[in-house]
């Protein structure tokens, strides 16, 4: 019988730090993270760019993964994810936008330009797992295209019920996870300027207010076609180029946010695919 191997997404500011801190604790080299790649380099861990063959992680948790790597594990992928109300998660993500910003000394980020530039909780799916949407759903709006999605997920929870997904992953594992998140008992009234903040997101977040709604209030587990169409997908051969394309992008995006692109000209990958596609992208963006 082969092994579960988790496979969780982390969508940005949906308590993913909450969950990775957990992980790392349990798992330690056995689990591979992409919720900063910036980590796995400077403390030397393993990189997927390392292997030749099949990569042997048993669990695997971050930002940057995609379906594309469910043909490249090995063992039975267990799909999970966690959501956050979006309007909730948008004013939490604006506000950390702005911390960094301040750090170094740029103005605050107006409401509207965050708005335009914004990876929505639905785009953020469907970049990843784009082959999991069914062929006559393709031209849908971004919030049936994600429902689509992760109707093939194992599980989907969310930030205020993390208990559940803790007993999710342990009936998986075998192993004792525990989500604890200390919570102020009083409940926070909202200022006039928050009220105001809020409200101006609404109409930009459309899609994904959509999405929570589905999965909410519609929460099921995946029905048997589901199920077998991940383990058929996972079953086809692993298109390295498609992945490392990704993958690549992943990690560009990821060096430049952080405006340490020098640390990533210097690193060295042991795939020279990864390389080249690396290499490429740092000197195009010199030369803009």
């Amino acid at each position: 019988m082969k092994t579960i191997i988790p496979f969780g997404l982390h969508i940005p500011k949906c308590a993913g730090t909450t969950l990775l801190d957990r992980f790392i604790d349990i798992h330690g080299d056995d689990l591979y993270q992409s919720t900063s790649i910036a980590k796995n380099f400077k403390f030397g861990r393993k990189d997927l760019s390392d292997f030749e063959g099949v990569w042997p992680f048993k669990f695997y948790y971050g930002h940057h993964l995609h379906s594309e790597m469910l043909r490249n594990i090995d063992g039975v992928p267990f799909l999970f994810t966690i959501l956050r109300d979006p309007v909730d998660r948008a004013v939490s993500h604006y506000r950390y936008q702005n911390r960094l910003r301040k750090g170094v000394n740029k103005n605050e980020l107006p409401v509207d330009v965050f708005l335009n530039n914004n990876q929505t909780i639905c785009r953020f799916i469907i970049q990843r797992f784009s082959d999991f949407v069914p062929k006559d759903m393709q031209d849908k709006p971004d919030y049936i295209k994600a429902w689509s999605i992760l109707k093939r997920f194992d599980h989907v929870g969310f930030m205020d019920a993390l208990d559940e997904t803790s007993s999710v992953l342990t009936s998986v594992t075998g192993m004792d996870y525990d989500f604890s998140r200390k919570r102020n008992g009083s409940p926070v009234l909202l200022t006039d300027e928050e009220y105001m903040l809020r409200e101006s997101m609404i109409d930009a977040l459309s899609d994904d207010i959509m999405l929570y709604y589905y999965c909410k209030k519609l929460k099921q587990s995946p029905d048997t076609p589901s199920k077998q169409f991940v383990r058929r997908y996972s079953r086809k051969e692993f298109n390295f180029y498609k992945f490392y394309k990704f993958y690549s992008h992943a990690v560009f995006s990821e060096f430049k946010g952080l405006n340490r692109l020098d640390d990533l000209e210097s690193h060295s990958f042991s795939n020279p695919i990864m390389q080249e596609l690396v290499t490429n992208r740092c000197e195009l963006a010199r030369k803009v």
